[in-house]
């Protein structure tokens, strides 16, 4: 049996964004890995930017978090598992989203267009 390549393993994971002693995501840590502000992330959260600094790895922005969390693997995967050009592809207009950017859709609740964006991806097709 061939040895277990750790890379192949751990492509899905971002680790810049979770608590290496939980596993827990942390929002500082996860706006940092993605490019976004702190009030982006708590806009994202639909919380105060203090509310997110007291308790950036809350329980009870774990859910929203691995949704993000998500739809960013799906997309570096994608891109060679380069974390750089994620964040550049997430701040790029898109024709395909009538030329908002999809971290614009994101913080505006539609994480749909950008996941059925991300599946054609996944499929083959293009626009």
């Amino acid at each position: 049996m061939s040895p277990i390549n750790s890379n192949i393993l751990t492509a899905h994971v971002i680790f810049e964004a979770q608590e290496p002693e939980t596993g827990r995501f942390d929002g500082l840590k996860l706006a940092t890995a993605l490019g976004l502000t702190v009030t982006e992330m708590a806009r994202y959260l639909s919380v105060s930017d203090s509310a997110l600094r007291k308790t950036p790895n809350s329980n009870n922005y774990q859910k929203k978090f691995l949704q993000l969390s998500i739809i960013a693997q799906r997309l570096k995967a994608l891109l060679d598992n380069s974390l750089e050009y994620t964040r550049i592809w997430l701040r790029a207009p898109h024709p395909d989203l009538d030329y908002q950017t999809p971290m614009d859709c994101i913080l505006e609740g539609d994480l749909a267009s950008v996941n059925d964006l991300l599946e054609m991806f996944e499929r083959g097709q293009t626009a």
